[in-house]
C-alpha cells in the first residue's frame, strides 16, 4: 500500500489539517493521515472520510488573493483587517479563558471582502473551514460533513471514523456537535494544547438555504461546548442566533479603517503589479491620484475596486478614465451593462450577451463554456468570446486548460441580475433594467431546469440517470423558474432528489396550495419504508391525508396490481419535527406545563445529559443539564 500526499505550499502548511487517502491493489484500503493504514471490508450506509472534505485550493484564485510573484503564499495579496483579526483573536481567547462556547459573526455588506478575510484565516490558521461559495458548499448536509471530517483530522478523532469510514448520519447536526465535544475533550486532555480553542470557520452564512423554523443556517449547532467558537461571515441582520451566544463585529464601508485598508491594498498593487503600473504609465495617470479616485468612486467597496483593476489588466478599461466611473457597486454594474450593450449592439446583446450573462449568474457550480452555451441557447464560439473577454473580470475562472470552468466571481453580481440591488430605485431607466434582468434570469433558470429534467412524462422519467448537478440544484432552478409545483407531483423525483432539498425551497410555493400539500405529504412520509415500493406507498397515503390528490394519483399509477388502495387517510397530528442536540440514544421523554401556559419537553440520553425544548419552535431551552455519570432513563 502506498500513501498519497498533497503538494501544498501554504503558510503554516506543517500545521494545517489535511485528509488524505491510500491506495491498494484490491481497492479496499481506506485510510487518513493518522500515520497508519487500515484495510477492511464494509457494507451498509457509509461515506469515506477523504470524500467528505471540500478542497479550498480554488479560493485564492477566485478571490484574486494569489500573486504570481509569490507562489509560496496563496493569499499573498491580502492586506489590512489587522484590527478586526485582533478582535477575533481576543474573542476566541476570552471563550477559552472563561470556558464557554460562542459564535462570532463578521457582518458586512456585499463586496466588502468577507470571503477574502475568511480565506486568509483558512490558509494561515489551523481551523477547519467551510465556504458556501464552493461547489456543493451551500448544501447543509455537505457543510456539516465537511466540517466534521476536518475536525476529525485536526483533533485526531480516529474513533469517530474507524478505518477512514464515516458512519450513517455523519452529516447530521447532532453528529457534528458530538465531534465538537470530542475535540474539546481531546484538547483538555492534551498537555501540549490545553489552551487551544476548538474553532470552525464558516464563510457566507447568508448564502445558505433558508433553514427550517428553529434551526440555524447550514444546521449548525445552536449550543457549543466550552472553549469552542464558530467564526462566521454574513451580511448584516440576516442570521438569528440564540440570545447570549453571539458577538458581532462589523465591517463598516464608510469607516476610516476600511477605507485605509483598501487604500493600502490599492497602493501596493499599483506599486508591485507590472500590468497595473504599465497601464498607469501609458495613461499618464499618477498612482496616488488613481488610488484615491478609485477609493472614492467605489465608496470603500472592495469588489468594485478589484474588478476595475482586473478590467485594466485585461485592457478593457483605461485608467485615465477613472474620473468617469459611477459611484457605488450598483451603479458600476449598471454602467458595465450599458457598455456591453453599446459595444455588442442591440441585436447581439439581446440574443447573445444578455442570455450568457443571465445563465452564468444562474449556475450554482462552475461550468464549461460549452455547457453555458447550451443552457444559454447561444453558439459556443460566441459564448466563449464573452466569457474570456468582456465578462472575464466578473467571473471566477477555474484554470483547466481548455475547457476552463466559469462561475460568478461574487454574489453581488447574482443579486444585481435578479434585480435585488436595484429593487428600490426610483430611476425610470434603472426600473426598466431591473425588469429586463429579472426576466432574463428567470428564463435562464427555466432553460437550465428544462435541460436537467428527463423529457418523458411523469411516471416514465428515469431520474437516477440524471446528472449529479441535477440532484444538487434542480429544485432551486425549478423553483426560481416557477416549475417546482409540477415536479412535486412526481414522487419518483422526490425520492431521487431527497426531501431535505425540496423542503429548502418551501418559501417559493406561496400561492400554490396543492404544491404545498404535496410537499407536506413528502415531509410526512420521510423516513418510512426500507424499499422503493414501500416508500411510494407511504407517499401515496400521506398525500391522501394532506389532500395532495394529484401527487397521490400519480404515485398510485406506479403501484399497480394491488388488492386495495387508499382513497382517504385520516390520523391525528401533522408532520414531525427533528429536535437536534443529543449525541447518543434518547431513552426518556417527558412533557410539562409552565405557569405562562407553555408546554416544554424534557429529554434524557445516553450522552449523560438532560435537555429542555420548546416544541413550538424546535429550539433548545438553556444549556444541557449535566452531572449524571451514567445513562438516564
Amino acid at each position: 500500500m502506498t500513501p498519497s500526499t498533497r503538494d501544498h505550499t501554504t503558510p503554516d502548511d506543517q500545521n494545517r489539517p489535511t485528509v488524505d487517502h491510500v491506495t491498494a491493489p484490491n481497492g479496499q484500503a481506506i485510510g487518513i493521515n493518522y500515520g497508519q493504514v487500515l484495510q477492511q471490508r464494509f457494507s451498509g450506509p457509509f461515506q469515506l472520510l477523504r470524500h467528505a472534505t471540500i478542497d479550498l485550493d480554488p479560493l485564492p484564485g477566485d478571490l484574486r488573493l494569489s500573486d504570481p510573484a509569490d507562489t509560496a503564499n496563496p493569499v499573498a495579496r491580502f492586506r489590512g483587517r489587522t484590527d478586526l483579526i485582533g478582535k477575533i483573536d481576543t474573542f476566541i481567547g476570552r471563550c477559552v479563558q472563561q470556558r464557554r462556547g460562542g459564535y462570532l459573526l463578521v457582518e458586512a455588506e456585499a463586496g466588502m471582502g468577507k470571503s477574502a478575510l475568511a480565506a486568509y484565516l483558512a490558509f494561515t490558521r489551523v481551523w477547519p473551514a467551510h465556504f458556501t461559495r464552493l461547489p456543493d458548499g451551500h448544501t447543509p448536509e455537505t457543510a456539516r460533513l465537511n466540517l466534521a471530517a476536518q475536525l476529525i483530522a485536526r483533533w485526531k478523532l480516529e474513533d469517530a471514523a474507524p478505518g477512514g469510514v464515516l458512519p450513517d448520519r455523519a452529516d447530521s447536526t447532532a453528529w457534528l456537535y458530538g465531534r465538537l465535544c470530542d475535540a474539546a475533550k481531546n484538547r483538555d486532555r492534551d498537555r501540549d494544547e490545553p489552551d487551544q480553542p476548538v474553532i470552525l470557520l464558516v464563510d457566507g452564512l447568508d448564502e445558505a438555504p433558508p433553514p427550517p423554523a428553529g434551526e440555524l443556517p447550514l444546521g449548525l449547532p445552536p449550543a457549543l461546548p466550552p472553549g469552542t467558537v464558530i467564526v462566521a461571515t454574513t451580511r448584516p441582520k440576516t442570521i438569528a442566533l440564540p440570545t447570549g451566544s453571539r458577538v458581532v463585529e462589523r465591517i463598516d464601508v464608510e469607516s476610516t479603517t476600511n477605507r485605509q485598508d483598501l487604500l493600502d491594498y490599492l497602493s501596493a498593487v499599483t506599486t508591485h503589479d507590472p500590468l497595473i503600473t504599465n497601464a498607469l504609465g501609458q495613461a499618464g495617470m499618477p498612482a496616488d491620484r488613481f488610488c484615491r479616485t478609485l477609493l472614492d468612486r467605489s465608496g470603500g467597496v472592495w469588489i468594485y475596486a478589484l474588478t476595475v483593476l482586473d478590467q485594466i489588466r485585461d485592457h478593457n478599461r483605461n485608467p485615465g478614465d477613472i474620473d468617469q466611473l459611477p459611484e457605488g457597486l450598483a451603479g458600476y454594474y449598471a454602467d458595465n451593462l450599458h457598455r456591453w450593450h453599446t459595444d455588442l449592439g442591440d441585436h447581439t446583446w439581446q440574443t447573445h450577451g444578455l442570455p450568457v450573462l443571465a445563465t452564468v449568474t444562474a449556475i450554482r457550480e462552475p461550468q464549461t463554456a460549452g455547457t453555458i452555451a447550451t443552457w444559454a441557447g447561444v453558439p459556443e464560439p460566441a459564448t466563449r468570446q464573452l466569457l474570456r473577454g468582456a465578462f472575464r473580470p466578473f467571473l471566477a475562472v477555474r484554470q483547466g486548460g481548455d475547457p476552463d470552468l466559469y462561475l460568478p466571481r461574487h454574489q453581488s453580481l447574482r443579486d444585481f441580475t435578479t434585480g435585488t440591488t436595484l429593487a428600490d430605485s426610483d430611476h425610470e431607466d434603472l426600473r426598466h433594467l431591473v425588469y429586463t434582468l429579472t426576466a432574463a434570469t428567470r428564463a435562464a433558470h427555466q432553460r437550465i431546469a428544462d435541460a436537467l429534467m428527463p423529457p418523458d412524462p411523469v411516471g416514465q422519467r428515469t431520474w437516477p440517470g440524471s446528472s449529479a448537478y441535477a440532484s444538487a440544484h434542480l429544485p432551486e432552478h425549478a423553483a426560481l423558474a416557477g416549475l417546482l409545483p409540477d415536479l412535486l407531483y412526481d414522487s419518483e423525483f422526490a425520492l431521487y432528489i431527497g426531501i431535505p432539498a425540496l423542503l429548502r425551497q418551501r418559501h417559493h410555493l406561496a400561492g400554490h396550495p396543492q404544491a404545498l400539500a404535496a410537499l407536506g405529504a413528502l415531509e410526512l412520509a420521510t423516513g418510512h419504508g426500507t424499499t422503493h415500493t414501500i416508500r411510494l406507498q407511504w407517499i401515496e397515503i400521506s398525500a391522501r391525508k394532506t389532500q395532495a390528490h394529484t401527487l397521490a394519483d400519480n404515485t398510485a399509477r406506479l403501484l399497480p396490481d394491488r388488492p386495495w388502495f387508499p382513497t382517504h387517510a385520516i390520523w391525528n397530528g401533522t408532520s414531525h419535527q427533528t429536535l437536534t442536540g443529543h449525541t447518543d440514544t434518547v431513552f426518556a421523554l417527558a412533557s410539562f406545563a409552565l405557569p405562562d401556559g407553555r408546554t416544554l419537553l424534557a429529554s434524557a440520553s445516553d450522552d449523560l445529559t438532560v435537555r429542555l425544548w420548546d416544541p413550538g419552535t424546535g429550539q433548545q431551552i438553556g444549556t444541557p443539564l449535566t452531572g449524571h455519570t451514567n445513562w438516564v432513563r
